[in-house]
């Protein structure tokens, strides 16, 4: 091509790099012409909106049906070439007419299945439960198609896995910690890179062995807690999800993005924070491994929502507290398991459904928590209005409170609590 064509940033390999392959492979197979419809699944939000400005309309689903002759006249239009110069400009690389290049392909990846298969009769440990669901999303959605050497990215995936063989062992109630409390030992993701396919980059979110790796993690995600995944793929669509999926088996994936709110812990280290000047204060891995210093008042309140701290802060009561947000994180496990080593007392107080009543059992299985306010009397007497969903989870503390909340069938959240909550904690 003589000219670079003038595309919009957002049709970038960066953002559409499987959809631009996806049309490359189809052009390829069609002789390089610009000819029938491709259906594209499994787009994120990204994804979405950049397919849309690429096509000249909404694509309010995670599905789309591209006609490739429609879109190359759009790209005449856009620009003056044509389909196919755009997808070797994005792509850097002419496109070669493959008209059997399919059936190349489909036997490359049944090649790198039986490989895969072979690798784990190798590794009898790797006895997996969720391994043959995540093959089998692997083979449905063509997603090794588009790689040139699939047996290598499938082998080099199940060593990243066997790698962090210590931290997949079910269940996976929480992110791994650090060998402080026995746990398998975390790892950078670059390093984790590193040592398995030499090369520090080749689990950056936009490389396709991670997003092989990941796949994986959904999988036995969605295997290991049906109550809270959203099910399959979906699971890494976003940067947070992928985070998260990382940290299930002990890999940080920066120092800086994950964090945990605290309020009334943090002594010396931290500039403008100390006891003298109680506020809302986010730790991070980067503070942590700085030297910043948890502090442990004999009691610490733990919580699910930052509402309960917020409400907390504007108080002004001066305990300690640590909010999860939720499922705990890496570093809200490491700042709760700091504290508990400082000597406190941790009180876990959450949202009373079913969700909530699984955190709240690894809370207290975990950390030796002790549950507060959560009791049968406690569900009963709190305002409640949504049904609580999803299939019933027995508290490991009071199986009187499972039963009145399979016979109530409310949820009672820590929002719709927090005055009395305030109340209680004033008097700690």
């Amino acid at each position: 091509m003589t000219d670079p064509l003038d595309l919009p940033s957002e049709w970038s390999p960066v953002v559409l790099e499987r959809v631009w392959a996806l049309i490359a492979h189809r052009l390829e197979r069609n002789g390089v012409r610009a000819s029938g419809r491709l259906v594209v699944t499994r787009l994120d939000l990204a994804e979405r909106r950049c397919v849309g400005e690429l096509l000249g309309r909404a694509a309010p689903a995670d599905r789309v049906s591209i006609d490739l002759e429609v879109l190359d006249r759009l790209m005449s239009e856009r620009d003056g070439a044509g389909l196919v110069a755009a997808v070797e400009e994005v792509r850097g690389e002419p496109l070669v007419a493959r008209p059997r290049g399919r059936a190349l392909a489909l036997r490359s990846r049944e090649e790198a299945f039986e490989a895969a298969r072979d690798w784990l009769a190798a590794h009898p440990d790797a006895d997996w439960p969720w391994v043959g669901a995540w093959l089998d999303g692997l083979r449905r959605d063509d997603a090794l198609l588009l790689d040139p050497d699939p047996t290598a990215l499938l082998r080099t995936a199940l060593e990243v896995l066997w790698e962090r063989r210590g931290s997949l062992v079910e269940p996976p109630a929480e992110p791994a910690t650090t060998t402080s409390g026995g746990s398998p030992r975390l790892v950078a993701l670059t390093r984790l890179a590193e040592r398995t396919a030499h090369d520090a980059h080749a689990l950056d979110s936009d490389r396709r062995l991670s997003a092989v790796v990941l796949r994986a993690l959904a999988a036995r995600a969605v295997v290991a807690r049906p109550l809270s995944a959203r099910g399959g793929t979906e699971l890494w669509g976003r940067a947070a999800d992928q985070r998260a999926l990382w940290e299930t088996v002990g890999v940080v994936t920066d120092l800086v993005s994950s964090t945990c709110l605290t309020w009334g812990l943090i002594g010396p280290g931290l500039p403008g924070a100390s006891h003298e000047g109680f506020r809302p204060v986010h730790l991070t891995w980067w503070d942590l491994e700085a030297g910043v210093r948890v502090t442990a008042p004999r009691d610490i309140l733990v919580c699910q929502s930052p509402r309960v701290l917020e409400a907390i802060a504007r108080a002004s009561i001066e305990i300690g507290a640590i909010c999860t947000s939720g499922r705990p994180n890496l570093v809200v496990t490491e700042v709760i398991m700091r504290a508990r080593a400082g000597g406190a007392r941790l009180r876990y107080h959450g949202n009373l459904d079913w969700l909530g009543v699984s955190l709240a059992n690894d809370a207290l299985a975990r950390h030796g928590a002790a549950p507060w306010l959560m009791s049968a009397a406690d569900y009963l007497d709190a305002p409640g209005s949504m049904p609580v969903d999803g299939s019933p989870v027995e508290p490991a503390w009071d199986a009187e409170l499972g039963a009145a909340m399979r016979r109530r069938g409310v949820s009672v959240h820590e929002e719709a609590t927090l005055d009395h909550l305030v109340d209680e904690l004033s008097m700690w």
